[in-house]
């Protein structure tokens, strides 16, 4: 593989492949090893992480341990290059959802002072069910409860409370259910200080989009006056 070229069918019969096969030893192996050198591919300009996204996804099936470690293993740097490309593919699939969850958090624990806050931006950390208030998913109050610096970690969490560009709807609405997780934190008193300063994180952008909300709205009915 040299990651050359985009191919949707390709990537879905070596995802397919890398699913079925890849298993062992050997497989760790390799799998660890596709991942570095697409992350390579990636940072070099090669290809984009998206045409991947069903190898990936296959990788992080196989083998869940060995894809973290090809991925977002090695120093900060490398860290931060392997999770760009995770960010590069949620919006078509979550490879990091394939991990189990004692194993992203015993792979978190290598390096945790890193680890925690770099994957708490790519982490699932809410569910969503049709008219009721979003809960906090298990495998992130376990990042609250086991990273060093869990006021880091809740930054990250934070910054997911915004929908991605090109989100059509009230971004004012989606933040203010968003928000009402940050009210379900009472029970870890030592995030208080940290629960605190993100809320007034949140209500300055919702400020902010509020206004805009308006604006767009004044602007759309002068065009039809």
């Amino acid at each position: 593989l040299n990651f050359a070229t985009k191919n949707d069918r390709e990537d879905r019969r070596l995802g397919s492949i890398a699913k079925d096969c890849l298993t062992g030893a050997l497989g760790a192996a390799m799998a660890t090893d596709l991942c570095g050198k697409l992350k390579a591919a990636v940072t070099t300009g090669k290809t984009h992480a998206f045409y991947h996204d069903d190898l990936l996804d296959g990788l992080f099936i196989a083998q869940p341990w060995a894809a973290l470690d090809g991925l977002c293993g090695g120093d900060a740097e490398e860290l931060d290059r392997g999770i760009q490309v995770l960010r590069d593919v949620e919006s078509r699939k979550h490879p990091l959802a394939n991990v189990p969850e004692e194993e992203l958090l015993r792979w978190c624990d290598q390096e945790p002072r890193g680890r925690y806050p770099a994957l708490a931006c790519i982490v699932t950390i809410f569910d969503e069910v049709k008219d009721k208030p979003p809960r906090w998913t298990s495998v992130a109050l376990r990042f609250l409860e086991r990273a060093p610096d869990p006021a880091a970690v809740l930054q990250q969490f934070v910054s997911q409370f915004m929908p991605p560009s090109g989100w059509s709807g009230s971004r004012v609405a989606i933040l203010e259910t968003n928000a009402t997780l940050l009210d379900q934190l009472d029970e870890y008193p030592t995030l208080r200080d940290a629960v605190a300063q993100q809320k007034e994180r949140l209500q300055e952008w919702i400020k902010g989009e509020r206004g805009r909300e308006t604006a767009s709205v004044r602007a759309r009915d002068e065009r039809f006056e």
